[in-house]
């Protein structure tokens, strides 16, 4: 296949289901509010891909297989309709651009965008130059990607001792053969668009359109949550520069980022819903967060954390800290008392390892305020907390509300499940390499940053005299 040929696929089948994600949910949002078109593209395109990915699974379960002509109709079809039905409806009325003028604001956002824009193009160089790039991404992913590929259906995978045992030709096995699929599917999306077999970097292209995307859609929740353009492209800035964030696109492949980017989307779909009582963030925050539990196992824990964030909107905080207390004490025992041979998120209990490693704590707290991961950004986290806490308990009328509360929580409840999976199991092991505790916090970095921003919006208003006689508890 020629290069032009192959950048036409791969620009069709990034744009493609992007459309189709866009049009998904353009009704949704259809007043013209600010943010809303950048809050349209950075949802649209992660819906969308989640979108065609639901679509191959049903191509398999009708036995129609994953042949590139098959894959051109999944996404052309919906999204013809979809056009048309926009276009007769004006959903895109709202979507006549302005002539920016020039103004000190708009030249630091130009200037913001330039650097982040640069730092695009050589993160996509990266993908598009570099082979595979080996561990998870070749362990657990990949594997599927390449079977799915080759074969055109997605053809099982299954434990080790199965597929031993088996003695099948149509059994696969790899690492973590029940790991979601969603992320191989992806592979085997791009892998068709690009004329189908197997091409082991364009394939991880949908990397580069996440960055693309994550900061499109943090701008827009920004924006309509009432921060000026030049706070929220600074936000966008903290978040799109940091460098595991930047690492992880750069050897595309692996899982995490798509992780924190969905719950991020739902960590920021909450909060305005819970804010403004909509029903498009409501729904927003529904798919986003079940679509955690399609990339990872984690998943189910992140979940579990905006639930929880959803009782803090309704429950008194005596009645939150019995909950929490009965839960974290509910789970604890079921964890000790269940079979070992249990599975719970896609870890058997009895090879959890269980006990307490406090020698993990530090090497925890390193990774997240000594290393360059993350450059400032829990430096600043704790700065804002700890102002707020200052404000809220010198003044009930500048504690933050009830919305900005619950996502706070939701994320503080996160980090405390990171804590106590690298405290009180065999992860603890993994600490001195700092690698699967640095993969596990880009799931929640991308969510810090909103908060972090919210909060920061937050002390700016109470430090205001007209705005913090407005302000509620």
């Amino acid at each position: 296949m020629s290069i032009t040929l192959q950048f036409i696929g791969a620009l069709l089948g990034l744009g493609l289901p992007w459309l189709l994600g866009v049009l998904l949910i353009v009704r949704l949002i259809p007043e013209p509010v600010d943010g809303r078109n950048t809050l349209l593209l950075g949802y649209g395109y992660f819906i969308g891909l989640l979108v065609i990915t639901l679509g191959m699974r049903a191509l398999e379960v009708l036995e129609l297989g994953l042949m590139p002509l098959n894959l051109w109709l999944l996404a052309l079809l919906p999204t013809a309709v979809l056009m048309l039905w926009a276009k007769r409806t004006g959903q895109f009325n709202a979507w006549r651009l302005k002539p920016p003028r020039l103004t000190l604001e708009t030249l630091i956002i130009a200037g913001l965008l330039a650097f982040l824009g640069w730092r695009g193009l050589g993160l996509t160089l990266e993908i598009i130059e570099r082979p595979l790039f080996p561990w998870d991404a070749t362990m657990h992913w990949a594997t599927k990607a390449r079977v799915w590929s080759e074969w055109q259906q997605l053809l099982p995978f299954v434990s080790a001792e199965h597929w031993l045992s088996a003695q099948d030709p149509w059994l696969f096995t790899d690492h973590h053969p029940h790991y979601p699929r969603t992320i191989p599917l992806l592979q085997t999306w791009m892998n068709a668009m690009l004329g189908g077999g197997w091409h082991d970097r364009l394939m991880n292209l949908p990397w580069a359109g996440a960055y693309i995307a994550l900061g499109l859609a943090l701008f827009g929740q920004l924006r309509l949550a009432g921060i000026n353009a030049v706070v929220a492209m600074l936000g966008v800035y903290l978040l799109l520069s940091l460098p595991l964030l930047n690492t992880h696109i750069a050897l595309a492949g692996y899982a995490d980022v798509f992780l924190g980017a969905f719950y991020l989307l739902a960590i920021m779909a909450f909060y305005q819903w819970a804010r403004c009582r909509t029903l498009d963030q409501a729904v927003l925050a529904l798919i986003t967060g079940i679509a955690c539990l399609m990339i990872k196992n984690e998943g189910l824990m992140w979940l579990l954390t905006l639930l929880i964030g959803l009782m803090a909107l309704y429950l008194r905080p005596h009645r939150l800290v019995l909950v929490l207390a009965i839960g974290l004490i509910a789970g604890l025992s079921a964890l000790w008392l269940l079979p070992a041979d249990w599975v719970i998120a896609g870890h058997q209990l009895g090879a959890l390892g269980l006990g307490f490693y406090p020698a993990a704590i530090l090497p925890l707290l390193s990774s997240l305020f000594a290393l360059g991961s993350w450059h400032l950004l829990y430096w600043l986290v704790v700065l804002a907390v700890s102002a707020t806490l200052v404000q809220c308990l010198w003044s009930n009328k500048h504690c933050p509300e009830r919305p900005l509360q619950a996502v706070g929580l939701a994320l503080g409840v996160a980090y405390g499940l990171l804590l106590l999976l690298f405290t009180t199991t065999r992860y603890a092991d993994s600490l001195p390499g700092l690698t699967s505790v640095s993969r596990i916090t880009l799931h929640l970095a991308p969510a810090t940053v909103f908060v972090l921003m919210l909060l920061y919006h937050h002390l700016v208003r109470i430090s205001t005299p007209a705005a913090s006689l407005d302000s509620t508890p």
